[in-house]
C-alpha cells in the first residue's frame, strides 16, 4: 500500500534560506533550513506594516490624555458615570456621559491609533467593572473620575 504526503511551503514564512529547489534536486525536507521550523513568536497586533514609531506614541499618548478627560466627573452631577466606550485593548471603559464631546474625543483617539498603528499588544486582561450601580464619581489625588 502507498501512501504519500502533501506540504504546502507556501504557508512557510520566507527567511531569506535557501529553499529546497536551491539545496539541489536530490535534496529531500531534512536538507531545508532549519530556520522554516521555527515556531513564530511575534506578537499579532494587527500594526500596518510600517508604522511610524514616533507617530504611534504621539497617538498612543493622546489616548492616554482623552481617556481621562472622558472619565472627568463632577460629584454630585446626576446622570454621569453610567455609560462605557471600548478602549484601544477593546474593553470597557466607564466615562462621565455618552455622546459628550471629550467621550467623542477619547473615542476618536482610539480610532486613530488602531488605523494608523494597529490594535497594541494588550497583555492585562479587561478589568471587571461589577455591576452599573456600583459605578460612581469618587476623587483622587488626580481630582474626581469614575470608578471602577
Amino acid at each position: 500500500m502507498l501512501s504519500a504526503c502533501s506540504l504546502d511551503w507556501s504557508v512557510r514564512p520566507d527567511t531569506g534560506d535557501a529553499s529546497l529547489a536551491e539545496v539541489g534536486s536530490g535534496a529531500d525536507v531534512a536538507d531545508a533550513p532549519a530556520a522554516l521550523d521555527a515556531p513564530d513568536t511575534s506578537v499579532p497586533t494587527d500594526a500596518p506594516l510600517s508604522p511610524d514609531a514616533a507617530r504611534c506614541a504621539m497617538l498612543m499618548d493622546d489616548v492616554v490624555q482623552t481617556r481621562k478627560k472622558a472619565r472627568e466627573c463632577q460629584i454630585g452631577t446626576a446622570g454621569q458615570c453610567t455609560t462605557t466606550v471600548d478602549d484601544e485593548c477593546g474593553c470597557k471603559v466607564i466615562v462621565t456621559f455618552a455622546g459628550a464631546p471629550k467621550t467623542n474625543d477619547f473615542v476618536a483617539a482610539v480610532s486613530d491609533l488602531v488605523t494608523q498603528c494597529g490594535k497594541p499588544p494588550c497583555t492585562a486582561p479587561c478589568p471587571q467593572l461589577g455591576l452599573s450601580t456600583s459605578w460612581a464619581c469618587l476623587g483622587s489625588s488626580g481630582g474626581f473620575s469614575c470608578t471602577p
